[in-house]
């Protein structure tokens, strides 16, 4: 597994600037997930981002719309910047399906995040089948960051971190790279320890209980399940 230490962020940063019509560029001025998954499609491979900051990575995902070999999935805060990544963005053209968002509320937690992942995350690999899987790993969701509200702790992200590293052990994907995202507390560097050490086998992977996020976001996902099936089977 490689890991990015990159500054500024990145996936705010769209094709010309400001992505998806964003006010700002979000502190971003390239995106290391696009340009990363791009020389990755280049080479034959077929690329799963799942981007864990806060905040929509609206840049990566304005730049990989029309991409069908990129599967993009977004979890982030609704109601915060850039205001973007609705239940059903979900890709353009061929791309359709290819791009899953999870808006989530205030407060949701790891019990959320945990059903996240055996729900939408884990279900839509098996669907996909990438070869290489990017993280844009962002912090910022940890109870003690000051500009978000998802109130997660580092169990959290030692979860992300124990699912890559057993995807890899596995051979179930060819490499991964985990990118740095945001993160402006304390808890961010609690959290990237948490992340790193899972990912290296190194910290056990945490149990944590599953909770339904929104019924909005429940009620889609079959539907936006479906319509990954059709583009997987159209890019085989």
């Amino acid at each position: 597994p490689y890991f990015i230490m990159s500054r500024p962020g990145g996936h705010h940063a769209g094709r010309r600037g400001r992505a998806m019509g964003a006010p700002t560029l979000g502190f971003c001025i390239f995106d290391y997930t696009s340009i990363a998954a791009k020389a990755l499609i280049d080479k034959g491979y077929r690329v799963m981002i799942l981007d864990i900051d806060a905040h929509h990575g609206n840049g990566s995902q304005e730049i990989l719309w029309l991409e069908p070999r990129a599967l993009h999935i977004d979890i982030h805060q609704t109601g915060i910047y850039p205001g973007t990544g609705g239940i059903w963005s979900i890709g353009g053209g061929v791309a359709r399906g290819t791009k899953i968002n999870i808006p989530l509320e205030r407060g949701s937690g790891d019990s959320v995040y945990s059903w996240i992942l055996s729900r939408v995350i884990e279900p839509a690999r098996k669907i996909y089948e990438p070869d290489f899987l990017i993280v844009f790993a962002g912090f910022d969701a940890h109870m003690e960051d000051p500009l978000t509200g998802l109130e997660v702790t580092e169990d959290t992200y030692a979860m992300f971190g124990s699912y890559v590293g057993r995807l890899l052990e596995r051979g179930e994907i060819a490499g991964s790279l985990s990118i740095l995202g945001g993160g402006y507390g304390e808890g961010a560097i609690t959290s990237f320890v948490a992340y790193v050490e899972a990912m290296l086998g190194i910290r056990e992977q945490p149990m944590i209980s599953e909770e339904e996020p929104s019924p909005s976001v429940v009620s889609a996902i079959p539907g936006i399940m479906d319509l990954l099936r059709d583009a997987a089977t159209r890019i085989k």
